[in-house]
């Protein structure tokens, strides 16, 4: 019997040592196990931190590049003293900065656990695809397969831009350019100009990434005395650009102000050229250049245009509304007086004709100076004969044509779209819950120092559009500026000849 107890003594020994161990051993592995499983609660947290990633800024395409890195894992915010984790790294090749399914694979690595938390390990050189061309990132990307338990994955990425001199090259082309026909010298007008890469690369330079750099290639309008560009014409404005534009891109430029310089009228030409320094590595230049001929008038007198219209959103027939314009004088001289009367018309399109519904007329307030304008309110009732629709809500300045302008006189309307209700519909609208306003309280303004929808019309009529903008005193110059020697054709006299007055006179230039 003693000897049964001792036994069975001895053996609840052994199971309680054995019990014993099982907890240490359990207590011993739980973190890794925790951890290999995802249970990051029962284990160390890591953080994988991309410190560092650098190369080259430029590099050729089918090259091969140097790369730095540097990165850290840390554990419970301390560096870790043995990395318990392997891991894959790898390096992207993107044309953004986010990592997405069309980036390309530039090369991967398994890095092993047992490495040291931080260091900066060696990367072979990266080859570059041959293909490659324009501006790029590089994007280094830590644990892609998330095989760390790493909390906080925003900081395992890093990017750097790269451009890559590609073999392809970039032809910029003047799709469609506007100009009006004619302008006043001394004033301004506004142009459209539409530029597509045409060619095979970026049009880009190395600088595409910082903001501060100058500009990638400028863009140029010339006046010309010829249908050629040479070294005698005369620069009136030019456009930076500083965005890559990759193949079969393009960009457009609308209602861009240009000023007209004295010293020359008559026939004369508009030139663009695109990239006009030619910066870009472009194989020709042909595509890169358009032209278009502008007749520049010296008015001499008024020149009347209507600026501003302030309508109602609609015209309620038999129902008394105001109409508030404004008429402006963009010529170089006042009226002689002010004995013209402005017309409000209604009309089914935006074009005054006889067929036409007069509404009201309302006179002159009083002389207008040069870059002068005057404000009319006029009082309007439409008559049941009226039908209730869509309609356009013409005023002409000078309505019956007593002033005198030497310019321009077709430039003297301008048309907004108004809807005509009977008062019926009007009353219905009330009823069904539209918001209590009163006609005449409701108005949209067409702002005098914007006019980009009136100008952008007229201009491309006869107006000069923005020559109220303009500096027109006498002395504006005529300056000739030589442009580089890579798009010049001849070497024309600048100084011009005083007994040509259609020759353009350097105020530089001492004339006899």
């Amino acid at each position: 019997m003693a000897q049964d107890i001792m036994k069975t003594q001895r053996d609840n020994l052994v199971l309680i040592g054995a019990f014993a161990a099982a907890v240490g051993l359990h207590a011993a592995v739980l973190p890794f196990v925790g951890a290999a499983v995802g249970e990051a609660d029962a284990g160390p947290n890591f953080d994988v931190v991309v410190n560092q990633f650098s190369t080259q800024a430029i590099a050729k395409a089918d090259q091969s590049i140097d790369i730095t890195v540097n990165v850290s894992v840390m554990e419970s915010g301390h560096d870790s003293k043995f990395m318990r984790f392997d891991r894959e790294d790898s390096i992207l090749l993107s044309r953004d900065r986010v990592v997405s399914e069309d980036d390309q694979e530039l090369w991967q690595s398994h890095i092993f656990g047992s490495m040291k938390p931080d260091n900066v390990w060696p990367i072979p050189p990266i080859k570059l695809p041959a293909n490659a061309d324009g501006p790029y990132w590089l994007i280094y990307q830590a644990d892609v397969n998330e095989q760390v338990p790493d909390k906080d994955r925003s900081n395992n990425t890093r990017a750097v831009p790269l451009f890559i001199d590609g073999p392809q090259s970039p032809e910029l082309a003047i799709e469609s350019f506007y100009a009006p026909d004619h302008a006043i010298v001394g004033g301004a007008i506004l142009l459209d100009y539409t530029v597509k890469n045409v060619g095979q690369g970026w049009a880009a330079k190395p600088d595409a990434f910082d903001s501060s750099a100058t500009p990638h290639w400028t863009d140029r309008v010339y006046l010309s005395l010829n249908e050629q560009l040479d070294e005698s014409d005369f620069e009136l404005r030019a456009i930076e650009r500083s965005t890559p534009l990759k193949p079969g891109d393009g960009y457009r430029h609308e209602q861009l102000q240009v000023a007209i310089p004295r010293g020359v009228t008559g026939r004369l030409y508009l030139i663009i050229a695109a990239d006009s320094d030619q910066v870009l590595d472009q194989p020709g230049f042909t595509a890169g250049l358009s032209v278009r001929a502008i007749e520049l008038v010296d008015a001499g007198g008024p020149d009347l245009i209507v600026a501003a219209i302030a309508r109602p959103d609609r015209l309620v027939i038999n129902r008394p509304a105001s109409i508030a314009f404004s008429i402006a004088n963009l010529g170089s001289s006042a009226t002689p007086d002010h004995t013209w009367v402005d017309g409000l018309y209604l009309s089914r399109d935006e074009t005054l004709d006889n067929q036409d519904l007069p509404i009201v007329q309302s006179p002159a307030p009083r002389v207008l100076s040069s870059r002068d304008r005057y404000e009319s309110l006029a009082e309007v009732k439409l008559p049941e004969s009226v039908e209730p629709g869509p309609w356009f809500l013409i005023v002409k300045a000078d309505a019956e044509d007593a002033m005198v302008e030497p310019a321009f006189e077709g430039n003297n309307t301008l048309a907004v779209p108004v809807m005509v209700l009977t008062e019926a519909q009007a009353d219905a609208e009330i009823q069904l819950g539209a918001p209590d306003r009163p006609e005449r309280l409701v108005v949209q303004w067409i702002e005098h120092d914007r006019l980009e929808e009136h100008r952008a019309a007229l201009s491309r009529t006869t107006q000069p559009a923005l020559q109220d903008k303009a500096d027109p005193t006498p002395d504006a110059p005529l300056v000739f500026f030589p442009k580089p020697p890579a798009v010049a054709q001849n070497n024309t006299n600048p100084a011009g000849d005083p007994a040509n007055p259609q020759r353009p006179i350097d105020p530089t230039t001492k004339q006899d």
